[in-house]
């Protein structure tokens, strides 16, 4: 009987698994194909490219999207030929590419999807191991709960590394919290989820080192509890990120003559926020930044116009020539040290005003392609993939969004109640319970955090917020699962069912 009894468990198991991956997935399910947005065309492309002139294969999404015809120079950089045409983006990564190549070479999207949505269930498995214990059926309900409940499962079904924001969070703070505890297969385990996650996009590194920062300050002055083994892994960690970041710098200069571009993003959010149109308009053309050629087009209504218009009369970044572009990317750490001399009230006035906007953007209505989304994507996906896109309920904008995100405010809200009742409230805290509220403590500063890099730094987005903000109902679940295993373990008359619900 045992011998006929494993594979029977075993396919129950695999089954139970593969069952937790659709709901996952269900997003995508609904549409019809996983959900592309513009940014994806970039991390293929960039890929594709390197794939292309390695083993001379031709890829359909190698062929760069209908360019803009850059205006007239109105500065005078060192030009670097066709080169800077050609160079990609800096923070598009190449390894998050690689991820969706995979579904690029399998034929279909939903390979790469699959991989997000088992990394998803991993570090839930894990996150439950580390604190309260792995149970089956916790494992079961509270993957079901958070992709039917919180956004998580949009960023699973997402072509895009927005996932791995909140998954970098989670595995910072069980590192930090719990990493001395853990066996080297869960530590080796948050090590590589952690690795891909920061290698996937550079927000995630300034997340990380900023909760690493605080969490060592915080150590420093209150004397918190900190795991060695944590911190040590979480240093190697971000150590993997900046060596994956100078191999890429290096594999594009060999290949394309030029280092990758980094977008002027702190130029355009200090201008769109005032102060750096201000400046600009004091000190041009004495300071001698490329931007004062520009200054006719201010105020700019928003970063991403700056960024992204190809309008010459409202987006600069863009339409200019490729040298213009380059000398804009170089000089925008110094134009903000300078914009931040000349009005730090400002500076800092706008970034709080921005980070607080960004952490109160929680819907996801944009996962319904706008018009101006479908005209980027039908010019640039390739046609055996844009046939299937074309047939989605995204591209109809059909997706019931607006009452997932009426969903996701109600839990949302109600959890954060809940946690915050936990952390403060003393007849809700424990003595036993100052691992949850340290796990806490970091989740939460790391939502922050999140809110600053993208709000303040960049542009305020619901897309931005609600990729981490499913972390809050986590937490919550965490909580209320300690406290009734903790209400189990004071009534003796409930010991038989608490060995049947004992965490394996």
């Amino acid at each position: 009987m045992k011998a006929v009894g494993y594979p029977v468990r075993t396919i129950l198991h695999i089954g139970v698994f593969a069952s937790l991956l659709l709901v996952c997935l269900w997003p995508a399910i609904l549409s019809g194909y996983p959900l592309f947005g513009t940014d994806t065309l970039s991390y293929i492309r960039y890929v594709d490219i390197g794939v292309t002139k390695v083993t001379g294969h031709k890829s359909d999404w190698a062929t760069p999207a209908i360019a803009v015809t850059p205006v007239a120079p109105q500065a005078s950089p060192k030009t670097t030929g066709d080169a800077d045409v050609r160079a990609p983006f800096a923070g598009r990564s190449i390894y998050y590419g690689a991820l969706l190549e995979l579904g690029v070479i399998g034929g279909s999207m939903w390979v790469s999807i699959a991989v997000q949505a088992a990394a998803l269930m991993l570090a839930i498995a894990l996150i439950l191991h580390s604190t309260v214990g792995y149970d089956r059926l916790a494992f079961t309900g509270l993957i079901i709960a958070l992709s039917l409940t919180t956004p998580v499962a949009i960023y699973v079904s997402f072509l895009s590394p927005d996932l791995f924001a909140g998954l970098t969070i989670l595995a910072v703070a069980a590192l930090l919290v719990y990493g001395e505890r853990m066996s080297r297969g869960v530590l080796l385990a948050w090590i590589g989820l952690l690795c891909s996650a920061l290698l996937f996009h550079s927000s995630h590194v300034l997340i990380a080192m900023a909760a690493l920062g605080s969490y060592l300050m915080v150590r420093f002055l209150f004397r918190v509890p900190a795991s060695l083994k944590g911190l040590i892994a979480l240093a190697f960690c971000l150590v993997i990120a900046f060596t994956g970041e100078a191999m890429f710098t290096l594999a594009v200069t060999k290949m394309f003559g030029v280092s990758p571009i980094r977008p002027p993003f702190l130029t355009a959010r200090l201008l769109a926020d005032g102060p750096g149109a201000a400046f600009l308009r004091d000190s041009s053309p004495q300071s001698g930044f490329i931007a004062c050629h520009f200054v006719d087009t201010l105020p700019v209504a928003t970063a991403g116009d700056f960024l992204w218009s190809s309008d010459p009369k409202i987006g600069v970044f863009t339409p200019a020539d490729p040298a213009t572009r380059r000398a804009l990317a170089d000089e925008q750490y110094h134009f903000a040290y300078a914009v931040l001399r000349y009005d730090p009230a400002g500076v800092a006035v706008a970034a709080l005003h921005n980070t607080l906007v960004q952490f109160g953007m929680l819907r996801v209505n944009e996962f319904n392609l706008s018009e101006s989304d479908r005209d980027a994507l039908s010019h640039s996906v390739p046609p055996s993939h844009l046939r299937v896109l074309e047939e989605t309920r995204s591209w109809a904008n059909a997706l019931p969004l607006g009452l997932l995100s009426a969903i996701v405010l109600v839990v949302v809200l109600g959890s954060m109640v809940y946690v915050l009742g936990a952390l403060i409230l003393p007849n809700q805290r424990s003595d036993r319970d100052h691992d949850l509220r340290r796990l806490a403590g970091v989740i939460i500063f790391g939502i922050v955090v999140n809110a600053f890099v993208c709000g303040a730094m960049s542009e305020p987005f619901d897309r931005y917020g609600a990729r981490v903000i499913w972390l809050i109902p986590l937490l919550a679940a965490l909580m209320c699962r300690r406290r009734w295993l903790r209400r189990i373990e004071r009534h003796p008359t409930t010991s038989a069912r608490a060995e049947s619900v004992e965490p394996s």
